[in-house]
């Protein structure tokens, strides 16, 4: 099927308490472990893009005490929820939270120190209207620690079903007892995902071809590698 686009930010406050609220701590454990694993000498300062309500970026900064999190969402309601997360865990010394929108972030006067060093998004990509906009951020932010050393990248997404019946079925497999707004939400978001072949194309465009594209569970795809 075609992709059919949903909104990018999601800014109403009910729609993010219902996201926050579902239970993602498989697909997340699995990021996190998959992340962990392939890239352990890269787990110095890390940016979450499209945290949503911060559940990757408390989990690393739990899991990985000598780290440094810095997490973006372009909505504000989520970032407030993260917040109060953050707050409750008592991990503001490690983690800090930022409201920001891609392609627009960060701002000609950001400036991180140490540089990053890893550049991870766990379902973000599905909510771009252009996903071109997250591939070039990359890049950008490669570079914008002014160093020479090489960067980690994580980008975790669903991949789409080939039918709108697809999309329906894992969402009655998955999500059979969730609230009506988080399984329309899930749906929309299947609806709104890229397949491997499209995102491949897509790494190929931004001049990404040191990332790979390779299956992560049974419907998500993972963007992996190193920017040199």
């Amino acid at each position: 099927m075609d992709r059919i686009l949903e909104p990018e930010i999601m800014d109403d406050r009910p729609q993010a308490i219902a996201y926050a609220q579902a239970d993602f701590r498989d697909s997340n454990r699995r990021f996190i472990d998959s992340f962990i694993h392939s890239y352990p000498q890269y787990l110095r300062h890390i940016l979450d893009l499209g945290c949503g309500p911060g559940d990757i970026a408390l989990e690393l900064a739990r899991s990985l005490p000598e780290c440094q999190v810095t997490a973006l969402d372009a909505s504000a309601p989520m970032v407030e929820l993260a917040q109060e997360r953050l707050t409750a865990a008592a991990l503001g010394d490690r983690v800090t939270l930022l409201q920001g929108q891609l392609p627009h972030w960060p701002p000609a006067d950001f400036r991180t120190q140490p540089a990053f060093s890893a550049l991870i998004s766990k379902d973000m990509l599905h909510h771009l209207p252009q996903p071109h906009s997250l591939w070039s951020s990359l890049l950008h932010l490669r570079h914008s620690g002014h160093t020479t050393t090489p960067v980690a990248v994580s980008v975790m997404d669903l991949r789409r079903p080939p039918s709108p019946a697809a999309a329906q079925a894992i969402v009655a497999a998955i999500a059979p007892t969730a609230p009506d707004i988080l399984q329309r939400d899930f749906y929309n978001s299947l609806c709104a995902a890229f397949t491997v072949g499209e995102v491949q194309q897509q790494l190929r465009d931004a001049g990404l071809s040191s990332l790979e594209v390779v299956l992560l569970g049974d419907r998500h795809l993972w963007v992996r590698g190193i920017l040199f």
